[in-house]
C-alpha cells in the first residue's frame, strides 16, 4: 500500500498524484479522501477521474486524518497493491432489489471471509439503510466492513463520492479487497434516560416518541439534563452532547446523531431509526469517549493478530474512521482521542457523517458518533 498526502488545494497536484499512482504497475486501485473545505466540483475532477484506468473509490469529508493530526484541507491518495473489485451505486434511491442485483453482479459469489469491504456513501442520503440492508442481505457478515458517510457539515447534499465515473451525489462506492484486516468499533456514550419507544418515524425523521411529538420528548429530557434551553442556542450546539442510542438484541447500542428539526417539527438524524425501536438518550464525557477510542485499538489489535498471525506493527496502514461530531464534542482537545492510536503504523483516516462497521461478526450497522480503528494487512 502506498500513501501520498497532498497538502492544500491544487488541481495540478491532484492530477499529478493520481497519474503517479495510475502509472505505478504495483497499484491495483486508488482510494481518495478529500476535504469539504477545498470545494472540489465534478467539473474540475471528472475529467481526471474518468480518464484513470484503475478503480477509484473514496469520498469528500468534513476533515481527514493524517498521522496524529486532523486536517481541514488537503487530499489523501492511497494506492492498493492487492486485487480489488469495485461496485458503484449511482442512486441510493433505487429499489433495494436493484441495489442487491448490482452488488451480486459486481462481486458474484465471491468468498469474502477474511476480506475487507470498503463502503463509502453520501452521508446525507435517505438511502443509507437501504444500502446497508442490501449489503448485509447479499454478503452477510463475512467481510470486515470499513467505511463511512461523506459530505459536508453544512448538511446540504453535494457531489462527494469518488468513483471511476466521476464525483457523485446520493451515491455509494463499494470496494472488496483481498487483504485481511482487524477492526474495532466503540463509542463511549452512556445511557442517561429511561427507555423510550419510537412510535412513528420515516427514514431519518423521528416523528413521535411514546406517541408524543419527538422533539417535545427530546427537548424535555435534554434541557433537564443539560441545564440549557434550545431556544437560546443553535440546536446542534446542545444536541451534539446528547445522541440517541438504539437497543439491538444483546449487542452494544448503536448511536444516532440528531442534527436538526424539520419544518414539521420532526427530529432529524443521520441515519434511519425504525418505527418501534427502543431508544435511550445518551451522554458522555472526555473520559468515556477516550475509553471507547482505546477499546477500538485493543479490539482491532486482537482481531488483526488472529486473522493474520502478525503483530500490528506489520500492518500496512492504520485506517481510522471517526465521526465528525465526536471531533466537535472534543473541540480543541480532539488530539487526545487521536493519542489513543499513538504508535500505530501509518495512521490515516476521515472524520465522517456516520460510520459503516460490523458489530462483532454478527451485524453490519451504520453508526453515528462512533470511532472505528482498523489495521490492514
Amino acid at each position: 500500500m502506498k500513501i501520498h498526502m497532498e497538502q492544500g488545494r491544487s488541481l495540478e497536484t491532484f492530477e499529478k498524484a493520481l497519474i503517479t499512482l495510475e502509472q505505478d504497475q504495483e497499484i491495483t486501485g486508488i482510494m481518495i479522501f478529500a476535504c469539504d473545505a477545498d470545494q472540489w466540483t465534478p467539473d474540475q475532477l471528472d475529467p481526471l477521474l474518468t480518464r484513470c484506468r484503475k478503480p477509484i473509490w473514496g469520498g469528500i469529508f468534513p476533515e481527514i486524518i493524517f498521522g496524529e493530526q486532523k486536517l481541514a484541507t488537503g487530499t489523501l491518495f492511497i494506492g492498493f497493491t492487492q486485487p480489488v473489485k469495485t461496485v458503484i451505486i449511482e442512486d441510493l434511491d433505487e429499489e433495494p432489489a436493484s441495489i442487491r442485483q448490482a452488488i451480486e453482479r459486481g462481486f458474484g459469489r465471491e468468498y469474502t471471509l477474511e476480506q475487507t469491504m470498503f463502503v463509502f456513501a453520501d452521508g446525507l442520503s435517505h438511502g443509507i439503510e437501504r444500502l446497508r440492508d442490501s449489503l448485509f442481505q447479499t454478503l452477510g457478515s463475512m467481510p470486515n466492513y470499513v467505511g463511512g458517510g461523506a459530505g459536508s457539515l453544512s448538511f446540504s447534499q453535494s457531489p462527494c463520492i469518488f468513483t471511476s465515473r466521476g464525483l457523485q451525489e446520493n451515491a455509494a462506492v463499494l470496494t472488496l479487497a483481498t487483504q485481511k484486516s482487524g477492526i474495532g468499533v466503540a463509542h463511549g456514550w452512556q445511557q442517561v434516560s429511561k427507555p423510550h419507544k419510537i412510535t412513528e418515524s420515516k427514514g431519518t425523521h423521528i416523528i413521535s416518541i411514546d406517541w408524543v411529538p419527538a422533539f417535545d420528548i427530546y427537548q424535555e429530557i435534554v434541557e433537564a439534563l443539560s441545564g440549557k434551553r434550545f431556544q437560546d442556542h443553535d440546536f446542534f450546539h446542545i444536541a451534539k452532547a446528547y445522541p440517541l442510542g438504539i437497543a439491538y438484541q444483546d449487542l452494544e447500542m448503536f448511536v444516532r446523531d440528531p442534527i436538526g428539526i424539520s419544518a414539521e417539527n420532526h427530529l432529524v438524524c443521520v441515519g434511519d431509526i425504525p418505527t418501534n425501536s427502543i431508544v435511550y438518550v445518551l451522554h458522555g464525557n472526555t473520559e468515556s469517549l477516550l475509553a471507547g477510542a482505546k477499546e477500538t485499538v485493543e479490539t482491532a489489535t486482537k482481531a488483526f493478530e488472529l486473522a493474520t498471525q502478525k503483530q500490528i506493527q506489520e500492518a500496512s496502514v492504520t485506517l481510522v474512521i471517526d465521526c465528525i461530531s465526536r471531533a466537535l464534542f472534543w473541540g480543541k482537545a480532539f488530539s487526545t482521542e487521536l493519542n489513543a492510536i499513538k504508535g500505530a503504523p501509518k495512521v490515516i483516516g476521515a472524520l465522517t457523517l456516520g460510520e459503516f462497521a460490523n458489530i462483532r461478526r454478527d451485524y453490519l450497522a451504520f453508526h453515528n458518533k462512533t470511532i472505528m480503528t482498523s489495521f490492514l494487512e
